[in-house]
């Protein structure tokens, strides 16, 4: 790909599945998110997200915030995305959240819910304070603020 710059061709490319395509063709977006990205100096009125989860920039902010180094508070976004992109306003209960981010992993439940609570942690201090809410013993992302998974 000669048109990206030296610097951005290190970055791996999300996987092209067909969820991605079709937020392509409703939103015009054409491009993935990546950290330190500005579109035009502008800010945008929603929340942007990797479909992977690494990379994502909230309402307002303008620029874009990785979570590259994190593996699970990264799968976790991706979890909650996916779930607030299919059924807006719909919690997801600890331990399904649990089962989609350490997959296949035993885990103690009382390890378990500590794992989770990092990874909710790490995702509100990189800026999704505001997003992420508990409700009714589980969590979602604000189904008020639009999405766009990229």
């Amino acid at each position: 790909m000669s048109d990206q710059s030296p610097a951005r061709k290190h970055l791996p490319e999300a996987p092209d599945n067909s969820r991605r395509r079709r937020h392509r063709q409703k939103s015009g977006v054409e491009r993935i998110v990546r950290p330190g990205d500005q579109l035009s100096g502008q800010t945008t009125p929603v929340l942007l997200i990797r479909e992977d989860g690494s990379v994502f920039r909230t309402p307002g902010a303008p620029e874009a915030a990785s979570l590259y180094k994190d593996g699970p508070s990264s799968r976790l976004l991706a979890v909650l995305a996916i779930q607030r992109a299919d059924a807006p306003g719909v919690v997801m209960l600890p331990a399904e959240l649990i089962a989609a981010v350490w997959p296949g992993e035993i885990i103690a439940p009382r390890a378990a819910k500590n794992r989770l609570h990092v990874a909710l942690s790490a995702l509100r201090k990189a800026g999704l304070a505001e997003i992420i809410q508990r409700v009714d013993g589980g969590y979602r992302l604000d189904p008020e603020i639009p999405i766009l998974l990229v």
